[in-house]
């Protein structure tokens, strides 16, 4: 498991998304690698740190993962700090990341924001969580991409800073 996971989140720190992609359900690649395209141009992550892991189900054949970005945009050079959650299930001898959803920090492009779910991995929460499967099917890979065009827009057309000679 923590080397799916690892993979995953070090494809998108160093910008390998081939790495990242295989640890997404095959449906998703497409979408999730043309989102990534996308903001590599301009998003730099510079570091991450696994902070908690949670298993869940009688066969610990589902995992909830709280990671703490450190990233900046290449425009702006302001270092910032965002943790996400992430929901991965096991298939097989295979992990998959199903969803990941911002909890807190600054808004990080790429991240979908959670929809009125509990964003906590604490095994003592009192909120009932929503099983993987239902937060993967109300969050499609539509619905993970759409939710920052806005951002990948602004990209596109946002003048590059320019740069002074020594």
């Amino acid at each position: 498991m923590m080397y799916d996971i690892r993979a995953y989140n070090e494809g998108l720190r160093w910008d390998k998304l081939p790495q990242s992609a295989i640890r997404i359900p095959p449906a998703e690649r497409d979408a999730f690698l043309d989102e990534r395209e996308q903001l590599q141009d301009e998003l730099r992550i510079d570091d991450f740190d696994i902070t908690r892991l949670n298993t869940e189900g009688e066969t610990k054949d589902r995992a909830n993962v709280q990671i703490r970005w450190v990233w900046h945009m290449d425009r702006e050079g302001i270092v910032k700090e965002t943790t996400s959650k992430q929901s991965w299930k096991r298939y097989g001898s295979r992990w998959l990341m199903l969803h990941e959803v911002f909890v807190r920090g600054d808004e990080m492009p790429g991240l979908a924001e959670a929809k009125g779910e509990d964003t906590s991995t604490d095994s003592d929460s009192a909120a009932p969580r929503k099983p993987v499967e239902e937060a993967h099917r109300q969050a499609p890979a539509e619905v993970r991409t759409t939710a920052h065009h806005e951002v990948i827009g602004a990209l596109q057309t946002a003048e590059k800073p320019h740069r002074i000679a020594e």
